[in-house]
């Protein structure tokens, strides 16, 4: 099983204090704004991470030499600011684990806040965000557990709630794994993140597509009740996922993959459609895995784990990366007024403190 583990010290400092978490997003604005504050407070990295599902990163500060790492841990007392930096997104598929695993962390600590940070694709505003007063971002979103005067503040300062989220509990295209830190944060677990997202994206499906995905299971685990024949467990398997005598395995895949149904179904919407069913026991009335998952998700589930007083906020970003370091600059200008930091925050030096191995251009600073 994979796991976060923690090397540094841990200062008595760091409970109650403030937890800033990025999400891996939009041209990476996020981390490249928590960068900026980072260089601009000198604050000190007190320790690093190291999980399994994160591809490990070495890079350098151009002006001291300094190593930095996929994960770390930077802390200032004075400030009462706990940054978590995230420069490596977890591999493909364990993005929901390792979002559980950061969020059960911060809560063993002791956090008196948290903050997610994200960016949302520009391209996919509404017209009424793209005509507000603040058509770059200055979007927040509010857990119920939010403190009350944070969230008065941020209305005080100009940010609104993100429609998409007020209106229907959606979020921006573009936000990448702000669904599984926000999840996580509430207090659900991974297992019910599956759940939930899947009964999210078959929600507003059409029927054909879902039939075409019940059949592309269906498909697979005719494959594997052949393969298994030798165990004598295939007739059950054969019940468990529906499949008939009468249902032909040609005329299957010709509807799926032919004339009837192209281009064939999203290749990663179908693996998390599958780990989902996985891990869902069907009912003895439902006519296939797909079916029995999405009914086992109807109803509303209380989170298993205490929900993290949390707040995220975002801004707009451009999903070529163009403009990521204006951005940074502009996301990290408006943190600066929501925290009420003391320090003025100085971008005459930007190049001097980038990793040089992440920075050649503006446009590929991440």
């Amino acid at each position: 099983m994979a796991t976060l583990q923690y090397f540094g010290e841990i200062p008595s400092t760091l409970k109650g204090s403030t937890l800033i978490v990025p999400s891996i997003s939009c041209g990476w604005v996020s981390q490249a704004a928590l960068d900026l504050i980072i260089n601009a407070f000198v604050l000190e990295r007190i320790g690093h991470f190291v999980d399994d599902a994160v591809p490990p990163v070495v890079c350098v500060k151009a002006e001291t030499g300094e190593i930095c790492t996929a994960l770390e841990l930077y802390h200032d007392p004075k400030e009462e600011l706990t940054i978590f930096q995230i420069r490596s997104a977890p591999a493909e598929g364990h993005s929901m684990a390792f979002a559980s695993r950061i969020m059960d962390w911060a809560r063993s600590q002791g956090f008196a806040k948290c903050f997610l940070l994200s960016s949302g694709n520009i391209n996919y505003r509404t017209p009424k965000q793209i005509e507000s007063s603040e058509p770059r971002g200055k979007r927040f979103i509010a857990l119920p557990t939010a403190p009350e005067e944070d969230v008065k503040r941020l209305s005080d300062l100009g940010w609104k709630q993100l429609e998409q989220y007020e209106e229907k509990k959606k979020l921006l295209d573009g936000t990448g794994n702000l669904w599984d830190l926000l999840h996580s944060a509430s207090g659900f677990s991974e297992a019910q993140m599956i759940s939930k997202m899947k009964a999210e994206m078959l929600k507003d499906m059409p029927e054909r597509e879902k039939r075409m995905i019940a059949k592309a299971q269906r498909i697979a685990a005719r494959k594997q009740q052949k393969a298994r024949k030798s165990d004598g467990d295939d007739e059950d398997m054969g019940k468990m996922i529906g499949i008939g005598e009468e249902e032909d395995e040609e005329d299957d895949e010709d509807e799926l993959f032919g004339t009837h149904f192209f281009p064939p179904p999203n290749s990663a919407f179908m693996s998390e459609v599958q780990q989902a069913s996985s891990s869902t026991q069907p009912s003895a009335s439902s006519s296939s895995p797909l079916a029995a998952s999405s009914s086992s998700t109807s109803e509303e589930m209380a989170p298993e784990k205490p929900s993290l007083p949390l707040l995220i906020l975002l801004t707009f970003a451009s999903e070529t990366n163009a403009h990521t370091l204006e951005t940074a600059i502009y996301f990290a200008d408006t943190l600066k007024d929501v925290f009420g930091w003391g320090k003025e925050l100085k971008w005459e030096h930007l190049k001097e403190w980038a990793p040089t191995s992440m920075i050649s251009s503006e446009n590929e600073l991440y």
